[in-house]
């Protein structure tokens, strides 16, 4: 291995730790602005202006263990699935940051795209995985509409990445270098329907599908608590902030950090302004409508 590559995976490794960091201070600006949405003031009592208030709730979810799960025999059965979704969740959400900073680096991006897809085919399983593992009917129901949400994902990003691939006849990262302002208004449909099918993917408002009106809990993760609640809600919004960032990647490489930051803020104005839509609705809009459109794109490009 070449000193090339030796700081290339220690820059990756610290990218990653920034990374889950950068998760702790997004979710007080989610709490923040939802508190403003909604006229109340959000977290403001630990250290200034409730600074540290997500790193004091860590500490606190530490304290609660809770990894393994407890109870009788079909519990202890079923406790190997439980502990492996939050396992295969955690692994899913390096992948990601590894796959994504190694090919920031420049370092094995030629086949980025396709990568992508492969993890985030995997991600649906983290899913089965924890509501199977939870021994309760309303964590599994939870799971199945989420990993179908996953599922409805894959397909959309399988279309994306044909549609580039057409369109840069390559796979790889480096077509973020022929995107100007041109390619992203003969985008823009693409770049609004990725939008919106990275909300869903990232189980995110109106398309949280893991709680139900008719089962307000808390969705696959209902039964977990303690450390395997904070990896599971650390892996989660490290997906969020990865997401945000690939779309830009996408179509707005040029403008640098400045679009990150507008995706951010798109994924907590949608939590706080819109309800979530029926389920059955989705099911229509994304196989009926979304795939009509990326299937005419397609065969534009071809």
């Amino acid at each position: 291995m070449g000193v090339y590559s030796v700081v290339s995976w220690f820059l990756c490794f610290l990218g990653v730790v920034l990374l889950y960091l950068m998760v702790a201070f997004f979710v007080l600006l989610e709490r923040k602005l939802l508190g403003v949405s909604q006229l109340r003031l959000g977290p403001n009592k630990v250290s200034v202006w409730g600074l540290f208030q997500s790193f004091a709730d860590f500490i606190k979810l530490l304290a609660k263990h809770g990894l393994f799960g407890v109870g009788g025999f079909l519990v202890v059965y079923r406790g190997f699935f439980f502990m492996l979704g939050v396992l295969f969740f955690l692994v899913c959400s390096l992948v990601f940051c590894f796959l994504f900073l190694y090919s920031g680096l420049g370092v094995g991006c030629g086949f980025f795209l396709c990568w992508l897809v492969v993890v985030s085919c995997l991600s649906g399983y983290g899913f089965i995985l924890c509501g199977w593992g939870s021994d309760s009917k309303y964590a599994l129901y939870g799971s199945l509409r989420s990993s179908f949400c996953s599922v409805s994902f894959e397909g959309i990003l399988v279309c994306l990445m044909l549609i580039f691939g057409c369109f840069y006849y390559s796979y790889s990262s480096s077509f973020v270098l022929f995107v100007d302002w041109s390619t992203s208004i003969s985008f823009f449909g693409c770049y609004f329907v990725s939008l919106i099918c990275f909300l869903f993917e990232c189980n995110r408002s109106p398309f949280d599908y893991s709680e139900s009106e008719s089962d307000l809990v808390s969705g696959f993760n209902t039964d977990f608590f303690g450390i395997s609640f904070a990896i599971l809600f650390a892996s989660e919004y490290c997906l969020v902030i990865l997401f945000a960032w690939l779309l830009g990647f996408f179509f707005w490489s040029y403008l640098g950090l400045w679009v990150f930051f507008f995706h951010t803020f798109i994924f907590i104005w949608v939590r706080a302004c819109f309800p979530r839509l029926r389920y059955d609705y989705f099911v229509v809009f994304v196989w009926q409508h979304f795939f009509v459109y990326f299937f005419f794109v397609l065969l534009f490009f071809l």
